[in-house]
Parts: structure tokens; C-alpha cells; sequence
């Protein structure tokens, strides 16, 4: 078996699109420019497109291996977003070595979207709760 092609973490908010990217970038310590960079725990993301509150592109690197990411916010009615994060490697290296540092990316790729997606929840789930804030 081989090492998956993609990687993908998501979560569904109790928040509209709008409030949704602004998580995302709280959490993602990033901008609502096109020239952002979001910082995940291993690996900054250098945006080269956005759509703010429904989509974002970019590239980052685990392990020394380069990923096409994007976020995709996904409405689910009047107060509901649907947030995929998906990392995909643009190129693999070969041989037994490659291999493992393939795996060890794509180990903390995961890792890495997954976290983000749980920080997104919480950041919602904080101004949510918290009446004035969101």
C-alpha cells in the first residue's frame, strides 16, 4: 500500500460563511489579502488565491515536501459552514528514503490540517458563546 495522494481534515460551525473565514483567518494568523500566508503548526502557507468566505489556495511544505493546499467553506443553510481543508503533494521523491519522508509529510500535513480545523471550531465556538464578539 502506498502513501496516500491527499490529505484532508474538515468540521462543520454553527456559523455563516462570512464568520467562518474570519475564524479561519484568526486561526490561521493570517489576512483577508490575496498575498496572506497562513501559519500552521509545521508549515506556512503562501496563499495565491482567495475568495473571502468561500475558498483559498496555496502552497506549503512538510518535510521538504511541497503541497498544494486549500480551504473550502461550504454553506449548510442560514447558520451552518462546512470547512475541508485538503493538502495535495505536488511531487513525490523515489526510492526507500523518499518514501519514508513522504510518509512523515503527509503524517504531519494531516496532523497540521487537523488542528487547524479543530482551532476553527473552538474560535467559533468562542464568539458564538460570547454574546458581542462574534
Amino acid at each position: 500500500m502506498g502513501v496516500p495522494k491527499q490529505t484532508a481534515a474538515s468540521i462543520e460551525v454553527p456559523a455563516d460563511p462570512r464568520l467562518a473565514w474570519r475564524a479561519l483567518t484568526t486561526v490561521a494568523r493570517g489576512t483577508d489579502q490575496s498575498t496572506a500566508v497562513w501559519h500552521f503548526e509545521h508549515a506556512d502557507v503562501a496563499l495565491d488565491s482567495t475568495s473571502p468566505g468561500e475558498a483559498a489556495r496555496g502552497t506549503g511544505s512538510w518535510h521538504g515536501i511541497v503541497y498544494r493546499v486549500s480551504a473550502h467553506l461550504v454553506p449548510r443553510g442560514a447558520r451552518e459552514t462546512l470547512v475541508v481543508l485538503t493538502a495535495d503533494p505536488e511531487s513525490e521523491p523515489l526510492g526507500i528514503r523518499g518514501t519514508g519522508r513522504v510518509w512523515a509529510s503527509h503524517r504531519q500535513a494531516r496532523r497540521d490540517l487537523e488542528a487547524m480545523a479543530e482551532a476553527l471550531g473552538v474560535q467559533v465556538a468562542e464568539w458564538t458563546s460570547t454574546p458581542g464578539t462574534a
